[in-house]
């Protein structure tokens, strides 16, 4: 089992590596002052993130991460303030250690979470699709960008859920109608544009980036390049 560790300086966390080696984990180390350049950490089963303050670099460094993997994250702080440690929750971390780190609780808690996170995989038959910064969570009807939830109607996620189903691949708008109109027979041709639309501004990141692709005069593409 992957496990990326980040920080600015591994030299006082030695001992906390080992024993994360001795319970069985690979330890990818990672300097967390290049996190924002990192591109791809998709291979790790868990990530581990350590963290002062709560600063604006460091909630882009959390929104990296859930960018970038779907894997459990811990943030790992020296501020052992309440406000400090709902914060990092807050914004997307699945848990929150404070030093000194108790090595033998963190890595059973890393144990914990991840049977409870394989058991939710399992029961959802590995319906989870990643699509560069986004999880579409086909089962709970729920797609989260960066960690946070995207509010998507019953026809957005429908639409969604067709085109993730087929990536990269043209999905004629009959094929989109036929299925919408099953949830609402008041369903026009325009009606489809505006869905799309709606659906593009929700899951995009900026205005240079469409994920949706038009194949003019057929239907529409969804692009997973990531």
């Amino acid at each position: 089992m992957t496990l990326t560790l980040f920080a600015e300086s591994f030299d006082h966390l030695d001992t906390f590596v080992h024993e994360l080696e001795a319970g069985g984990f690979t330890v990818n180390k990672q300097s967390s002052e290049h996190l924002l350049e990192t591109n791809d950490i998709s291979e790790s089963n868990f990530v581990l993130l350590y963290l002062d303050g709560s600063d604006s670099i460091n909630k882009e460094r959390v929104a990296q991460i859930k960018r970038l993997t779907p894997a459990p994250m811990f943030v790992i702080t020296s501020d052992t303030s309440e406000i400090v440690r709902s914060y990092y929750l807050n914004i997307g971390a699945d848990g929150v250690i404070t030093e000194p780190i108790p090595h033998i609780e963190t890595i059973s808690r890393i144990n914990a979470l991840m049977r409870r996170f394989s058991d939710y995989q399992s029961r959802t038959n590995n319906k989870i699709f990643k699509l560069g910064p986004l999880v579409v969570y086909l089962d709970d009807y729920r797609v989260t960008k960066a960690g946070r939830d995207v509010k998507l109607t019953a026809r957005e996620f429908a639409i969604l859920k067709l085109l993730v189903q087929h990536p990269n691949t043209m999905v004629s708008r009959k094929k989109i109608i036929d299925m919408i109109y099953k949830l609402d027979d008041s369903t026009t041709d325009n009606a489809i544009n505006i869905h799309i639309n709606r659906l593009r501004k929700k899951l995009s990141f900026d205005e240079s980036e469409n994920l949706i692709e038009t194949v003019w005069g057929l239907g529409y593409r969804l692009k997973n390049n990531h």
